[in-house]
């Protein structure tokens, strides 16, 4: 696909989303406005110099904002080890995340692909087997 074939109009603002990791550094009550604000920025990242991207995520992780965190994926950002590990077949990673954060067992992966999908693309049957568990 060609960048140009792309419909950009609906892409976030870059200044607003870097005012958004930036803010996830240790501003809870910033992120939270911009959350409510435009939820869209919950998985977004900025190039934060020399193809150093950060997301609000990364951000809150690298300074144990673990207030700011936990907020993030209760809103919905990504786990993006879940998915790698569901199409890797790791059964136990998996588990051991969804534990810890159920709710993202249904927060949708890069392109809104589940959590299913990926595990199916890797032929993945310990983790679709658990996840099939999960559904009973």
């Amino acid at each position: 696909m060609d960048i140009l074939d792309l419909d950009l109009k609906d892409t976030l603002n870059q200044r607003t989303v870097l005012e958004f990791v930036l803010s996830a550094h240790r501003d809870f009550d910033r992120v939270q406005k911009m959350v409510d604000y435009d939820p869209r920025l919950i998985n977004a990242s900025c190039d934060m110099g020399g193809g150093d991207w950060e997301s609000a995520l990364d951000a809150a992780a690298h300074m144990g904002q673990a207030e700011i965190a936990r907020h993030l994926i209760e809103q919905g950002a990504r786990l993006d080890l879940l998915y790698l590990c569901a199409m890797l077949d790791e059964v136990e990673i998996v588990q051991a995340i969804l534990a810890a954060f159920p709710s993202a067992r249904h927060t949708p992966g890069v392109h809104g692909f589940s959590l299913r999908h990926f595990a199916k693309k890797g032929g993945a049957e310990r983790v679709l087997a658990y996840l099939e568990s999960l559904d009973d």
